[in-house]
């Protein structure tokens, strides 16, 4: 018999054993060889993802288990475990989907990293894992792509103002405006672009301090499932909670909507407004500041209120059948479906980074 030499041999068993680890990564294995896997023997310590991924409905188990799984790829993934296990995940929704892509790429660094994962048995889960990207950032693969031609958009990493332009570009392509007339079209397509570029403009404007020069990041994804568009952008930043207060505007606004809460400040409190406003704001919950974050009006000292890039993305919501805009910021939850309407508002069991804005409207 002839005899392999040692490199030959040391290379069949890296390939063997690499094949081993993805033929039974995939496969609901049972025995010693499931259990070693589940104690992390062949792949080290995994963070497991829960059944559903979805943060659309507050009190929920799903909720909190999407909330405590991107909790723990923040302080996990990377440094002491590097295998995500998606085995037991049945779906997934864009806006969990644009904050997990942001935990991942800032959990990995720009490190040389390598991770691994461990399939769905969900054809569909895997191939959203994939379409987003979120398989390459857990890989270390490279996530350059050219936007203009890509069939399928990823999740788009990016900072201010960059690649703007080329998202709504691509949105476009999938609105064809059917049974609209021209001039409709045009209004039409003009608010889907606006709606873009306020929500970015106003992730620029309250998440990150002014007077920084971070980059301002933000995190988008968008998809079009059956007649109906999809978008959520998210960003990292300090939430609307904590910047809303601070504009000259807020107890203008605040005494209109809710005096209650403004006339008991008044009443305690005999020091300069922006104090008044600091101490305002512990008495009032985290879905009342989104609220009034999103109102769209002049206050009453004629200084224009910037909004949160709310004006274009209601003016859509509001005329598609079944439209809809989330909100989620600290712990509040805001959701608008039409303007005669009021938003529905919910106090989360558990905190929200950051600010995602994730809207879907009829594209027929």
């Amino acid at each position: 018999m002839k005899r392999v030499d040692k490199k030959k041999k040391d290379i069949r068993s890296r390939v063997a054993r690499k094949r081993f680890e993805e033929e039974h990564s995939r496969k609901n294995l049972k025995g010693p060889i499931k259990s070693k896997i589940a104690k992390g023997g062949y792949f080290g310590a995994k963070i497991n993802a829960p059944e559903k991924l979805s943060i659309y409905a507050p009190g929920t188990g799903a909720f909190e288990d999407t909330v405590n799984f991107i909790e723990e790829i923040r302080n996990e993934f990377g440094p002491k475990k590097k295998v995500v296990d998606f085995s037991l995940t049945e779906t997934m929704t864009a806006a969990a989907m644009a904050i997990i892509y942001c935990e991942l790429e800032l959990a990995r660094g720009s490190e040389r990293f390598k991770g691994k994962i461990v399939w769905s048995k969900s054809s569909r889960v895997n191939k959203m894992i994939k379409k987003t990207g979120i398989s390459k950032l857990i890989f270390g693969s490279s996530l350059n792509f050219d936007i203009e031609t890509i069939e399928d958009l990823p999740i788009i990493s990016s900072q201010d103002t960059d690649l703007l332009e080329e998202v709504c570009d691509h949105m476009l392509k999938e609105y064809d405006g059917e049974g609209l007339d021209e001039k409709e079209y045009a209004v039409r397509e003009a608010r889907l672009s606006s709606a873009v570029f306020e929500t970015v403009d106003n992730v620029c404007f309250h998440a990150y301090p002014r007077d920084s020069d971070e980059p301002k990041r933000w995190w988008l994804c968008c998809d079009v499932f059956g007649d109906t568009l999809y978008l959520a952008i998210y960003d990292n930043g300090v939430g609307i909670p904590s910047t809303v207060q601070s504009h000259k505007w807020f107890l203008d606004i605040l005494e209109r909507e809710r005096p209650e809460v403004f006339e008991e400040a008044e009443r305690n409190i005999a020091v300069s407004s922006n104090s008044v406003s600091k101490i305002v704001f512990n008495k009032v919950n985290d879905a009342d500041l989104i609220y009034i974050s999103m109102l769209d009006d002049f206050t009453e000292t004629k200084e224009k209120k910037h909004g949160q890039g709310s004006k274009s993305i209601k003016a859509l919501v509001n005329e598609s059948e079944g439209g809809k805009l989330w909100v989620f910021s600290g712990r509040g939850m805001y959701k608008f479906e039409r303007d005669e309407e009021h938003p529905e508002l919910k106090r989360l069991s558990h905190k929200i980074p950051g600010t995602l804005v994730q809207w879907n409207i009829n594209l027929s």
